[in-house]
């Protein structure tokens, strides 16, 4: 019965989290240009997720919302922990498939009419990692975490959490991997330190050094990469316009974060 009881929480609540986005976002149809569509669903959406995961975490859950690792007194460590380990994560993926037969770097463009829309496509994508980490890693993985244990907890969350992107352009089976991969390096994360922060920052800067080169999941961000390059190989290897997160090398990447994060927290473990 309580298995039935925790589905039943996630499944309400990813469901009600979805339909709210739709109709919010047919209404905003009417009040916003379509240029700007995509900014505006993305507010939208993301605080729906924050905002229905406290309430359903206020109504349905004993403890505070201290146990979805939100409320975090090193919160500025660890988000500065997880942007730069983001970041360095999306640079060993440009240089493995720059070392590759193919890529080719075309052009490195970056001109002061670029910055608006770095700074843009930053904010942005802020509101996408605390939304999704807030409603996957704070909301769902805690109440599967307590339920089935941290293995299975992590693994259903990523799962989840792939599902985000079934709609997305460009989605292959490689990307399916990667995207559960990453969930569950998040999920990792988020449970060895217990502080949503930590994937927040990684979440961020995945997503916004991968804008510098490549669309993200599928979806343009920039006007034009920083970084412009040529693709030879197929798809499953370059990523093609999935992005990075559509490319084995992306697979070979993640499953080697993952290996070391485990392995730290084994000799962490056994040291203490």
């Amino acid at each position: 019965m309580s298995w039935l009881k925790t589905f039943g929480k996630i499944l309400g609540m990813y469901t009600l989290a979805w339909v709210s986005t739709l109709l919010l976002v047919s209404l905003l149809f009417v009040w916003f240009p379509s240029q700007n569509m995509t900014a505006a669903t993305i507010v939208v959406q993301n605080g729906l997720f924050v905002l229905i995961s406290f309430l359903a975490w206020h109504l349905w859950e004993s403890d505070s919302s201290i146990g979805m690792g939100w409320q975090d007194p090193q919160w500025k460590t660890q988000f500065l922990y997880g942007s730069v380990c983001g970041f360095l994560l999306i640079i060993v993926i440009f240089l493995l498939q720059w070392i590759s037969p193919w890529l080719d770097i075309t052009q490195v463009y970056f001109k002061p009419t670029l910055l608006y829309p770095v700074l843009f496509s930053g904010a942005a994508f802020l509101c996408v990692a605390i939304g999704e980490e807030v409603f996957s890693r704070g909301y769902i993985q805690t109440l599967m975490v307590r339920q089935a244990g941290p293995g299975w907890g992590i693994a259903i969350t990523s799962l989840f959490f792939a599902s985000f992107h079934f709609g997305n352009p460009h989605f292959t089976w490689v990307s399916f991997i990667n995207i559960v991969l990453a969930g569950l390096f998040l999920g990792l994360a988020r449970h060895l330190s217990g502080s949503l922060w930590l994937p927040i920052g990684i979440h961020l800067t995945w997503n916004w050094t991968q804008s510098f080169f490549t669309p993200v999941s599928g979806m343009q961000f920039m006007p034009r990469e920083i970084v412009s390059f040529h693709l030879s190989g197929p798809s499953w290897i370059t990523g093609g316009n999935f992005g990075f997160e559509g490319s084995v090398f992306t697979t070979l990447v993640l499953s080697g974060a993952i290996f070391l994060l485990l392995r730290l927290a084994s000799h962490v473990k056994a040291s203490s």
